[in-house]
């Protein structure tokens, strides 16, 4: 004989397994603000039922935070391209919601890499930023006037570089190839001048690279233009660099100057009034 019993048997689920997350890489411009979403960590469990997966970072304050529950990772401060272009976040992502005992709760790990991108945030600088210099004009080709040296500081990196007139030329007597700035009346068809001009030239320098966005400064150069004369050496430059900052320079003169006190100019009054009196009786005395 044989029966038939049923048996319920009960499964006790255990968290047999750690989480996972999958590497990922984002990028961010090195001038993005605070609080910026980079994206999103994705953290998967293998026990069932699945979920309960947390996020965090290991260690103390960083550039970057993850959110808990979401995995989403934000930016926490400024960046800089020049002095760090990679950044490697370690993401631990953790699992409650299973099993039970001691051993709870599994954890994994992934690393996450932010690349910067750069951001042209510094405008180029011309040394000097101002200058101003003597020409003689002369009826031949161009006379190089000056030749400008600009860079940026912060990024040697960066030569490629845009120069273009933007004032001061109003008679085109002057042109730029390249970073030279020439004085040519020939090609121009100008006249020679007759008396000594003075121009005052601005200079736009501006980044030329692949960055964005393009950042200018403005170099200024003063040209004193001398006609040419038969007895005027032709082509002959001299130059004078004047530094931005300049410092006036007071000069004082003093000439010689003699002034009486008060009581000398009473004394001299009273002796001739004294004088022209005793003449005075003088001559009467004699008269009589």
């Amino acid at each position: 004989m044989s029966t038939e019993v049923p048996v319920l048997v009960m499964v006790t689920p255990v968290n047999e397994f750690s989480p996972t997350c999958v590497p990922r890489t984002f990028r961010v411009r090195e001038d993005a603000e605070p609080c910026t979403l980079l994206g999103s960590v994705v953290g998967t469990d293998s026990d069932y039922p699945h979920g309960g997966i947390e996020y965090h970072t290991p260690g103390g304050p960083a550039t970057f935070a993850v959110d808990r529950l979401s995995g989403e990772v934000r930016l926490l401060g400024p960046l800089d391209y020049e002095q760090q272009r990679l950044h490697r976040l370690t993401v631990l992502v953790t699992d409650h919601s299973q099993g039970r005992g001691p051993a709870q709760p599994r954890s994994g790990s992934c690393t996450m890499a932010i690349e910067v991108e750069d951001v042209n945030d510094h405008a180029p600088e011309c040394e000097p930023p101002f200058q101003e210099l003597t020409i003689h004009t002369s009826p031949g080709s161009g006379t190089e006037v000056t030749k400008l040296s600009c860079r940026v500081p912060q990024e040697p990196q960066r030569q490629a570089f845009s120069y273009s007139l933007v004032g001061g030329n109003s008679q085109g007597r002057f042109r730029l190839q390249g970073a030279a700035l020439l004085h040519d009346d020939l090609l121009l068809g100008a006249s020679l001048p007759e008396q000594p001009q003075t121009y005052e030239l601005l200079i736009r320098v501006a980044d030329a690279g692949p960055s964005t966005p393009h950042l200018s400064t403005t170099a200024t150069v003063i040209v004193h233009l001398v006609p040419w004369r038969a007895s005027t050496v032709a082509t002959s430059t001299s130059r004078a660099t004047v530094p931005s900052a300049m410092t006036p320079l007071l000069v004082t003169h003093t000439e010689p100057f003699w002034q009486p006190e008060p009581w000398f100019v009473v004394l001299l009054t009273v002796t001739g009034a004294l004088l022209l009196a005793l003449g005075w009786l003088l001559s009467r005395h004699l008269r009589g």
